[in-house]
């Protein structure tokens, strides 16, 4: 899989339609936000800027991430 600065802006579009579906199909975002930090815990590479500092601190186990 490409990541990053390499895919950036080919598929805008459907990141855009992707994020939106998401979004409308979490009905409360206050623990599922956790709950995704926690399933991104295994991914290597990632930039995350949460607003919440329950997804900040579980974040921060992953040391990968920034």
């Amino acid at each position: 899989m490409v990541c990053g600065e390499n895919r950036r802006g080919k598929t805008e579009a459907a990141k855009v339609a992707f994020a939106r579906a998401c979004a409308a199909a979490i009905p409360c975002l206050g623990t599922t936000t956790k709950t995704a930090a926690r399933a991104m815990l295994t991914h290597a590479n990632i930039a995350v800027i949460p607003n919440d500092t329950n997804v900040a601190n579980t974040l921060a186990a992953n040391p990968a991430a920034r």
